[in-house]
């Protein structure tokens, strides 16, 4: 039978349709023992990472939060990720302690950090650790937020997802042209929610939504109200002859009065 896998994370929808057995267990992509090739295999791992940070990410925050992209003086720059995680982590402090004396509920937050290597100047050939944050505002203003770094210059941007899309800022944090990336998160941020449907939808429609309704918006958006459509993928498995689909929605920002569109805001 079929499933379709529903993970709601704020505004966004992923749906993915795949075969499953009458218990519920995927049904195997491959022939017994044998396995993907390495490469395959970190493309995978890199994939499923980079869908598990854009759900958390929207999941926890929105229009009202920032992307913060620091940079460090010489004298500051971190020499290791270690060093880079306690700077980052005693900027949030900063950041949160300033929150609490006002009473404020503290921000949460995820970084990404990526360490390339210098390739020109006196430090050529030595790590360059960096990063980037998306933090919550509700309550912190941006010129705040710039004072409370002390070891360089900061940029501080809204984070927008209804402009630049819902795993834009996600994807482009997540490119690995020189080296590995990992991520960090607060504690307490709130997980997608997952919703397994089994058995509601047949094969063949599957097939359809694979090949004839791949890029159909009208067909999506119907499918489901309320949300936009942003992509889908879709491919065969040659060994079990299923149809995979995967479908990305949006959901639409309710519409405001004039009123309720002067009222809160990010402060």
């Amino acid at each position: 039978m079929e499933r379709e896998k529903q993970v709601k994370a704020g505004r966004l929808l992923n749906v993915d349709f795949f075969p499953v057995n009458l218990a519920g267990r995927r049904i195997p992509e491959r022939a017994p023992r044998t396995n993907p090739s390495s490469e395959e295999q970190q493309m995978y791992n890199y994939n499923r990472a980079t869908k598990r940070i854009i759900e958390l990410i929207n999941a926890n925050f929105d229009e009202r939060d920032y992307i913060c992209v620091p940079t460090f003086t010489p004298a500051n720059s971190p020499k290791t990720e270690d060093e880079l995680d306690n700077m980052i982590k005693n900027f949030i402090r900063r950041i949160n302690d300033y929150k609490k004396r006002r009473g404020l509920e503290r921000s949460l937050y995820v970084y990404v950090r990526e360490c390339s290597v210098y390739k020109t100047g006196i430090r050529k050939g030595q790590p360059n650790p960096h990063c980037h944050i998306i933090i919550q505002g509700r309550g912190i203003d941006r010129d705040t937020i710039k004072k409370l770094w002390h070891a360089g210059h900061i940029s501080v941007d809204e984070y927008d997802p209804d402009t630049f899309g819902p795993e834009a800022f996600c994807k482009y944090i997540r490119k690995d042209p020189q080296g590995k990336k990992n991520y960090v998160c607060a504690k307490g941020l709130k997980q997608p929610v997952v919703k397994n449907k089994d058995g509601r939808i047949g094969r063949k429609a599957v097939e359809r939504m694979g090949t004839i309704h791949v890029d159909d918006k009208e067909y999506w958006e119907r499918r489901y109200p309320g949300y936009r459509f942003i992509r889908c993928f879709s491919r065969f498995n040659k060994y079990n002859s299923h149809w995979y689909v995967s479908v990305v929605m949006f959901k639409n920002k309710p519409k405001q009065t004039p009123k309720a569109a002067g009222k809160g805001g990010r402060r």
